[in-house]
């Protein structure tokens, strides 16, 4: 992002929040401020549109293998209109040019199911911040991995483990679990779904899943690199009472299996038995799920899990 506006200019801040809210939400990909190369301008104009803002296309569309796509794109700000808004509503605003930036189009939700992406004044008064939990999925399921970023070793394993049994102890837990990790969830990398990978698991062959990024604080058992991509079942495109959603900033300890996949070189893990495998740390406690297979480890301290460990 270039942005062209003066520094001290109200669309200057607007323009800020709205790359950080973007940045922050589980959306995979980042916007950040360059002072050439950049594949967005950002300016402001005095102009008799009636329209707050508008991302146009820069220069001639590139060809791929379904159709064009703009390499640059000009986001302007039109101040005639948007002096008249609250700071608030100027970069919910800048919110909603920037999915424009990542494709997507508007939406005609209301604040049941709220989307910056719907045109006029309603999101303003929508309860929560954006961008939602709708236009989070939109832009992950544009930039899904492509097959060829995914690559089998030998000995690979099933991608999902959504068919378990119901484990009664840390100790069975671990046992199948290849690695046992304490960390943070940063962001979705990508969604796809499983069809897409012919074999892995017939049980389900349009199962919707996400890659995560895990920021590992500690290997509790095993050892490894910095990050993790672990794999997890889509909750929000196939909603189910085994499924738990990460959530960004999480703190959690995750039994995980190696699935023997690749993605940009980094190896993919499934978390052990569904949700017994996933919990999160509050209060120096772990956190199970709802859901009937709740895991062994839930309502224990750290502690106590790691002494049941291999």
């Amino acid at each position: 992002m270039r942005n062209n506006i003066n520094s001290a200019s109200p669309y200057t801040a607007a323009l800020s929040r709205g790359m950080t809210r973007w940045n922050d939400s589980p959306a995979p990909g980042q916007f950040r401020s360059v002072t050439s190369g950049a594949n967005v301008n950002a300016w402001q104009v005095y102009s008799s549109s009636t329209d707050w803002a508008w991302v146009t296309p820069n220069g001639t569309g590139t060809g791929c293998p379904t159709g064009y796509y703009f390499a640059t794109n000009d986001l302007t700000f039109n101040t005639r209109t948007m002096d008249s808004l609250s700071e608030r509503q100027q970069w919910v605003v800048a919110v909603h040019e920037l999915g424009h930036v990542y494709g997507l189009a508007h939406t005609s939700s209301s604040c049941n199911r709220p989307s910056v992406m719907k045109t006029g004044t309603d999101k303003f008064n929508c309860t929560g911040t954006p961008p939602w939990n709708d236009d989070i999925t939109g832009v992950t399921n544009i930039y899904r991995p492509s097959l060829t970023e995914v690559t089998a070793r030998p000995g690979s394993r099933p991608m999902t483990y959504f068919d378990g049994p119901v484990y009664t102890s840390v100790g069975e837990l671990d046992v199948l679990s290849d690695i046992v990790v304490r960390g943070t969830v940063e962001k979705i990398r990508s969604g796809f779904d499983e069809e897409q990978f012919q074999g892995i698991d017939i049980a389900a062959p349009s199962l919707p899943m996400t890659l995560n990024t895990i920021r590992v604080s500690r290997y509790v058992r095993g050892s490894g690199p910095a990050t993790v991509t672990v794999q997890q079942i889509d909750t929000v495109r196939m909603p189910t009472p085994d499924a738990t959603p990460f959530e960004a900033g999480d703190e959690v300890l995750l039994f995980l299996k190696d699935t023997g996949f690749d993605f940009g070189g980094e190896r993919i893990h499934a978390i052990t038995g569904m949700d017994q495998g996933y919990l999160r740390l509050r209060g120096g406690r772990l956190l199970g799920t709802p859901a009937e297979r709740r895991s062994p480890a839930a309502g224990l301290t750290m502690e106590h899990v790691t002494a049941q460990l291999r």
